[in-house]
């Protein structure tokens, strides 16, 4: 990188070298972080508040009635997988409602094929699910993955088992039925990561170290309010 005389740098990965970003900025390198959340505020960052956006999530389920709910996640390999977790965990208490560990998964196998590996994983708990149900899952491909094992399983989807993702992709809006999911602006969140690194390139004084921007529910067919 060096030898290209690179300008700036934007980390937009899953996993974050604090000795590579160190070296970078000793050598005077501005660098930007954009949809992952820094600890230790080495450099800047653009990203969505990960705990608040599933807890608004969790809460919007039990709005809709819902006391039965499921988590599903990547490995807690990052600071924003943690902040997901404690966002649930913190609403279920907030709303006296039971943590039961069983409901909480957490699966290696979805560090890579979300899709595969949450299909597989729910094809072998949902014999043993209470309904109905609701199942969180931070991802929008995981959602996909555990909508075919409730399918296959001839279990519907709102009625038995409600379903949300984040992320809001493309698919989510055609999968059957058209999944309920949260959106943020990925094209904000890319604007203001870059206009901040020309800002440090330019010797722009940056006000705020971490932007956080907002999420929103995307409501489509996968959750019923059992309340009515």
């Amino acid at each position: 990188i060096l030898s290209n005389h690179v300008d700036g740098i934007v980390v937009c990965t899953f996993t974050v070298d604090d000795e590579k970003i160190s070296h970078y900025l000793a050598k005077g390198i501005p660098i930007v972080a954009i949809d992952i959340k820094v600890e230790n505020s080495l450099i800047p960052s653009v990203e969505i508040d990960n705990y608040q956006t599933v807890y608004n999530c969790i809460q919007y389920l039990i709005n809709c009635g819902h006391r039965n709910i499921y988590f599903f996640s990547e490995p807690l390999l990052l600071p924003m997988f943690h902040d997901r977790l404690n966002g649930y965990l913190d609403c279920l208490k907030r709303n006296n409602i039971p943590i039961e560990p069983d409901k909480i998964i957490i699966e290696e196998g979805l560090k890579v094929q979300k899709t595969e590996a949450t299909y597989h994983k729910l094809s072998h708990l949902i014999d043993n699910m209470n309904f109905p149900a609701a199942l969180f899952a931070t991802s929008d491909l995981m959602a996909i993955g555990a909508m075919k094992a409730i399918v296959e399983k001839h279990i519907s989807i709102p009625e038995q088992v409600s379903l949300i993702g984040l992320d809001n992709i493309f698919l989510s809006e055609y999968s059957l039925p058209p999944l309920t999911t949260i959106d943020y602006p990925k094209r904000e969140m890319g604007y203001k990561g870059m206009k901040m690194l020309i800002d440090y390139i330019d010797g722009k004084p940056v006000e705020k170290k971490r932007i956080l921007l907002k999420t929103q529910i995307i409501e489509r067919k996968s959750v019923i309010n059992i309340k009515i």
